[in-house]
């Protein structure tokens, strides 16, 4: 059995690098590494206790 599944959705918007858990904010970052570091962190943290999370990037920016 698995658990409740979560999305961790990367967005870009005036410069700021923005990470929001389940339609939530969950972070601001100057940089997409760092963005991409916390999800990615966010990710394993809730795969511990058994939440899948996946990673969604919707950003126009490199």
């Amino acid at each position: 059995m698995t658990g409740p599944r979560s999305t961790l959705l990367i967005t870009f918007r005036h410069g700021i690098w923005r990470v929001w858990l389940d339609g939530k904010f969950f972070g601001d970052y100057r940089a997409k590494s760092q963005a991409m570091e916390a999800a990615k962190s966010a990710q394993s943290a809730m795969a511990t206790i058994g939440r899948i999370a996946e990673i969604a990037d919707k950003t126009q920016s490199p």
